[in-house]
């Protein structure tokens, strides 16, 4: 009976250490999956950018977060009185 126990609880030990190994494997997939969306997401919005600013022409007005913003052109300098 013991050493039925014994290969038992190897076994299950063997069967936990493959779990934490996969478990790993998948969190280490996950993490790469997130970095490489992320970059595509940059390469992709940056891309994006180019192509506004390529037909946008040359009296488009940017904001602060180089998108285009909409509306009326500024001309020359605003002034505040």
């Amino acid at each position: 009976r013991a050493r039925v126990d014994d290969e038992a609880s190897a076994a299950l030990a063997a069967r936990q250490e493959r779990l934490r190994t996969l478990t790993a494997g998948i969190g280490e997939q996950q993490r790469l999956n997130t970095v490489f969306a992320r970059a595509a997401r940059e390469l992709v919005q940056g891309r994006l950018k180019v192509v506004q600013r390529a037909h946008a022409g040359p009296r488009t007005v940017y904001g602060a977060d180089a998108r285009i913003q909409t509306g009326t052109p500024r001309r020359g300098v605003e002034r505040r009185g």
